[in-house]
């Protein structure tokens, strides 16, 4: 019987590790527990590790980086950082685009120049500043139209301005069309502008916290941003009850003003602090913990 059938390993997408020396842990071991995704490493780069930044973009901002049980995101710094990182909370530092004094800074509030038909992969902004390209990039855009709004598009890239409109690079095709009339909103990629817990840049109380640094970063520089898993972040205070577990009952965890945590008993959630996590060892009256689930992505 004659054998009608090869079987050979894939050359690209192969998943099989092998001994890439980027997929190595400092062990020397092959790192069956990281994965990349959405994005992609640009070419001809090298890897990055979780623990370095660097002021070459080597990935697409907003890529996802599972490793041992935490994830990351690749994001680019708005600000040096250097308050406690490996162990303070960092934040978004983009402004929604309508925000007084900041309109149209770093998103886009406005109408198409030209209609986007059903089916169409791009919507031409009326954008007429000087956008570098993939300035929108990692944006998610949404469309009011008179009947039925229009959400869930990632973009995926954006031109360079022309000076009278810039195109954005949809995900997937249009199922309902974009009309001239229709109002378009894209917030930028919270990945892309990283700035202190403390920052001037946002007030307190106005910033929205999104990972925990695992190095100091230079402004303008890029690194992978710890977004979930196991984290040892420092509380607002050792010897009261912002430690979280220090009492019973004392297992939520929630982030201060400046990037620090604490838990419910001193934050009141009802008052708009936002919940980051939860504590993940035991612990007894007196003694609490710092080390949490981290929980700002999915």
């Amino acid at each position: 019987m004659r054998k009608t059938t090869i079987y050979a390993p894939r050359i690209q997408g192969d998943l099989s590790l092998r001994k890439e020396p980027s997929r190595l842990d400092g062990y020397g071991a092959q790192a069956w527990a990281r994965m990349d995704f959405p994005g992609f490493r640009l070419p001809g780069l090298s890897d990055q590790l979780v623990t370095e930044q660097s002021a070459t973009q080597k990935f697409e901002v907003g890529t996802r980086r599972i490793e041992y049980g935490r994830k990351f995101r690749y994001s680019k710094a708005g600000e040096d950082i250097t308050a406690a990182t490996h162990a303070r909370l960092v934040a978004n530092g983009n402004y929604a685009a309508g925000v007084a004094g900041h309109v149209n800074e770093d998103g886009f509030n406005g109408n198409p120049i030209a209609d986007a038909d059903i089916g169409d992969l791009y919507v031409d902004i009326d954008e007429a500043a000087a956008r570098p390209a993939n300035f929108f990039q990692g944006g998610y855009l949404q469309s009011l139209p008179a009947a039925d709004p229009i959400t869930g598009y990632y973009i995926v890239a954006s031109d360079v301005s022309t000076g009278t409109y810039t195109r954005v690079y949809l995900d997937h095709p249009l199922i309902q069309a974009i009309l001239t009339t229709s109002y378009v909103g894209i917030s930028a990629c919270p990945y892309s502008q990283i700035i202190q817990g403390d920052s001037a840049i946002v007030p307190a109380g106005f910033r929205s916290f999104v990972g925990l640094p695992l190095c100091n970063v230079d402004d303008d520089s890029y690194f992978w941003m710890q977004t979930a898993g196991p984290a040892w972040i420092i509380p607002g205070s050792w010897t009261d009850d912002r430690l979280p577990g220090r009492a019973v009952d004392m297992r939520e965890v929630f982030v201060a003003q400046d990037g620090a945590i604490a838990c419910a008993w001193s934050l009141d959630p009802s008052a708009g602090y936002q919940r980051v996590g939860y504590l993940i060892d035991a612990t007894l009256t007196g003694y609490g913990s710092v080390f949490i689930m981290l929980q700002l992505d999915s």
